[in-house]
């Protein structure tokens, strides 16, 4: 499996402080679950719902935890996040974010369908091991803190310890009714390896699309170059007079933009 294009041999320790997006992650989430606390029925909305799936419960369910101890586990885990988003930026990370939130939750709905299951379902849990099974792969001498071991053996370990957890607290065809369906969240790591998969073809598309662009500009500035060169052949024979409005016009608006190397 290819490494994405960006970043491949950087392995230090240590966090990058810029990573906006796990921040608004962080602040949404747990003012969701506040919310949910306090304003009686909007839970119900913000879950996804097997039987009865909306959009808004499709698009928020991985950003609200009914569970304070499911909360703190998903924070502590997307600290991973951190990594990825300040080595790979934010546009990449939001991606990453999305294709492995929306993969979970399309696994959960499947998943109830096949197994008859009516609880819903909430929580990020599938994108906090997605990331650090990513950050373990691609960054595995990388620390979450001085005293924690590297990525790649703390990885496995943490979403080992996490994947037992969402297993056991919930197994399908228990007795009784539960509360909420997670086992599927467990099917975030395989999002994760299939993100590294595709990342570096994408990553290759945009760069022939950035190349291609930075060529059409080259073609731009070398066609402006001979057309102001031949205006000023006209204006050192001709005068400047002998300009049409048209030609006067493109003169100015390329001494605003046109420097000559």
């Amino acid at each position: 499996m290819n490494q994405p294009f960006r970043d491949r041999s950087r392995t230090r320790s240590g966090f990058r402080c810029w990573s906006p997006a796990v921040g608004v992650f962080y602040a949404v989430t747990f003012i969701l679950w506040l919310v949910g606390r306090s304003v009686p029925g909007l839970a119900d909305d913000l879950v996804l719902r097997p039987g009865q799936v909306t959009l808004e419960g499709f698009f928020t369910s991985h950003l609200y935890h009914k569970s304070f101890p499911l909360l703190a586990l998903t924070l502590l885990a997307m600290s991973s996040a951190v990594i990825l988003e300040s080595r790979w930026g934010t546009p990449r990370f939001v991606a990453f974010y999305f294709s492995t939130a929306l993969g979970t939750a399309l696994v959960t709905l499947l998943s109830a369908f096949a197994l008859g299951e009516e609880a819903p379902s909430c929580g990020a849990m599938g994108v906090a091991m997605a990331s650090i099974v990513a950050a373990g792969y691609l960054y595995p001498e990388h620390r979450l803190a001085r005293f924690a071991p590297p990525a790649k053996h703390l990885a496995w370990v943490i979403v080992f310890l996490l994947g037992t957890y969402l297993v056991l607290v919930l197994p399908p065809g228990s007795t009784g009714k539960p509360d909420l369906f997670l086992l599927p969240q467990v099917s975030g790591p395989g999002f994760a390896l299939l993100f590294l998969c595709i990342d570096p073809w994408c990553q290759r598309l945009v760069e022939k699309r950035r190349a291609r662009r930075r060529e059409q500009e080259k073609i731009k500035v070398v066609a402006i170059r001979h057309r102001v060169d031949d205006l000023l052949e006209k204006i050192s024979s001709e005068g400047y007079e002998s300009l049409t409005r048209d030609e006067k016009a493109f003169l100015r608006q390329a001494s605003k933009h046109y420097r000559v190397d």
